[in-house]
Formats: structure tokens, sequence, C-alpha cells
């Protein structure tokens, strides 16, 4: 889903009630970190522990309120394309710096829980995107070599993430320009662009 605006959102409440400012510049630059390296970035030296864990679930309780209010819209292009990667038999994980909380709500909501055989959450790591630890555990919990995985993204961390964890990786310019994810295997503007046969094709599958 296009969660971005949504996180922005929740984001500029919990740290608007502190009095401090989260700018889209500062989300930007963040975007696909997990929330403990979001607040400290933002703190500094005063993201004591116990501040970064309140701050980081009222963010997401805020964040699922949106959702819960404001309902979820998909990506163009992504609900067909999971669905046919399913229905062709690839083995699907879903790797995110969110809780599993946030992850269930909007499978949920968008109705293709079923089509993923794995999950890795915020709850899953110790340390995020763009450290490649997420992204191999997913691999592992689907059986997969991380030469034969491939990552969809639309942050440069995720990019980074990847190609540190030996993984091919397309990334979608949804929430970053096409220089900031040159450094992708694929860039395309729209999950639209994106189907099985240029998949297999970056796998190295003729």
């Amino acid at each position: 889903m296009d969660s971005g605006p949504l996180h922005l959102q929740a984001w500029q409440e919990v740290f608007q009630k502190r009095g401090v400012r989260f700018t889209e510049k500062d989300f930007s630059r963040t975007f696909g970190m997990v929330n403990k390296d979001i607040i400290t970035y933002k703190l500094n030296d005063k993201a004591t522990g116990d501040l970064v864990t309140s701050i980081g679930q009222e963010k997401e309780k805020t964040f699922r309120s949106l959702v819960a209010r404001e309902g979820v819209k998909p990506l163009l292009g992504a609900v067909p394309l999971i669905e046919a990667l399913d229905r062709q038999g690839f083995r699907l994980a879903l790797a995110s710096s969110a809780p599993r909380e946030n992850v269930e709500l909007i499978l949920q909501k968008l109705g293709l829980r079923n089509c993923f055989q794995a999950i890795v959450s915020e709850e899953d790591v110790t340390t995020g995107k763009p450290d490649p630890q997420p992204f191999l555990l997913a691999a592992e919990r689907l059986g997969a070599l991380p030469e034969k995985a491939l990552v969809i993204e639309d942050a440069p961390a995720g990019i980074e993430a990847a190609h540190r964890g030996g993984m091919k990786a397309i990334a979608v310019t949804t929430s970053h320009n096409c220089d900031e994810m040159r450094t992708a295997d694929l860039v395309v503007s729209s999950l639209e662009d994106v189907d099985t046969d240029k998949i297999l094709t970056l796998l190295g599958h003729s």
C-alpha cells in the first residue's frame, strides 16, 4: 500500500506532542528504517530507551488508527502482481520494518494474507534496513538461497539491504525518485510495469 502519507502523519502527530518538528525531509531520509533508528536520528542523545519505546508504540497505534479510519489503498499493480506470483508457485515473503500487528492489519484489509508463506516484522530482527537481516531471515523462512531471491522495495535503505544480502532488487519510485533508487537492478514507476517474466529474467531464468 501507499503507506507513506499515513506514516508521515503519525510521526508528525507524536513528535508534535513533544515539541519536536518532524519534516517531510526527515521522513524521506528515514523511510524504511526501524522505529528506534528513526527516533534516535531525530532526538539524538535525548533518545533514552524508555522514550524510544514510548514514542514508537504511540506512533504505531496512531498509524493503525489512521488505517482503520481512512482505509487501505494498494499501490497500482500490487495486488494483481502478488496474486499472479502466488498462482505461478513463487514463494512469497513480506519483510517489513513495521510491527507485526500493522503488517497483519494491512494484509487482512487487502485480502492478501494467504499469498505469503512467511512474514518478517520489527519484532523478528535486531537490526533493520539497510542491514540485510530482515531479507536474509525472510529468505531463510522460505527455504530460499539469497542469490535465488528478489526484493521489491520503495526505499533506498531497502535496496541497499537487498544487495548487501546478495539479492536482486526492483525499485518502485513511489516514495523516492529514480536517481535515489538508481542502484537497483530494475527501476519502475509502478508495479504495473513488473511481471513474472521480468522477475524470472532478473533471477537468471531465460
